[in-house]
């Protein structure tokens, strides 16, 4: 197979060009860095914070706002716990690419194909509001998103909030992978065979999950709401399913073959 060139940007590390060009990922996008690149800055926005809250803390103390204290504990714990994540991955970079990533620590290099990706898992952890079927790719400033990647081989790769535009990167993993995935996913179908996401099972007769099959005339709706898959049966008052969107691997795919089963056409 001969080898396509890969035009890199003017940043790019030779070893990132070479392996780009010897996994055939094509055409180079955007390059993803962290919010904070060095441990100095992650140690100011960690020191920085956790002074403010201290101070905070005392004046409540000391004026008798009645300001709940709890909040600000739960403040001082998220920023460790994002200070941790950071100063983890001062030095990861991910260099998006038409056919697929590579994910750069350090000196470790990772090749990500599109046509390599068996599963991605989106968590949605909600501090406001999060919904909508392209909303599972987008947030608002309250709610954090990570994707974990899993290659053919085993291997698994995570990708959240440390990175800057970070949703910007699952929207791309979500519609490369999705684009890979419809094809075969629509032949298994049409085939009468059954096609899993995780808890819930497709087939020509209807939706499956521990609880039983709903037939597809009977499914009213299928929507994505606060980071939870929510399907709901003609007549019925309570949901059917309402599962975590963590839970059903490949979720995008999930709600397309949904529509494309009951409507016979994809989004």
């Amino acid at each position: 197979m001969m080898q396509q060139e890969v035009r890199a940007n003017t940043d790019t590390p030779a070893n990132i060009y070479e392996q780009a060009t010897a996994y055939q990922l094509g055409a180079q996008g955007t390059t993803y860095k962290p919010v904070l690149s060095s441990a100095l800055a992650v140690l100011g926005m960690m020191a920085g914070v956790l002074v403010v809250d201290a101070v905070l803390f005392y004046l409540n103390l000391i004026l008798l706002t009645g300001y709940d204290l709890g909040i600000l504990l739960i403040i001082s714990i998220i920023v460790i716990i994002y200070g941790i994540h950071a100063f983890n991955d001062v030095n990861l970079r991910v260099y998006q690419f038409a056919n697929g990533l590579i994910r750069a620590k350090g000196a470790k290099l990772d090749v990500i194909r599109w046509d390599q990706v068996v599963s991605i898992v989106q968590n949605v952890q909600l501090i406001g509001y999060y919904g909508g079927l392209i909303g599972m790719m987008a947030r608002n400033s309250a709610s954090t998103n990570t994707v974990v990647v899993q290659r053919n081989d085993g291997a698994t790769f995570k990708f959240g909030s440390t990175l800057r535009h970070v949703i910007q990167l699952i929207q791309t993993i979500q519609g490369a992978v999705t684009q890979a995935h419809m094809p075969k996913a629509m032949a298994a179908y049409n085939a009468g065979s059954p096609v899993v996401f995780g808890m819930f099972i497709l087939s020509q007769q209807g939706l499956n999950n521990w609880r039983g099959t709903i037939p597809w005339n009977e499914v009213q709706s299928v929507d994505i709401k606060n980071g939870h898959v929510i399907i709901k049966q003609v007549g019925k008052t309570f949901n059917w399913a309402n599962a975590r969107i963590a839970t059903v691997p490949n979720a995008l795919v999930f709600m397309s073959m949904i529509n494309y089963a009951r409507t016979g056409k994809t989004y």
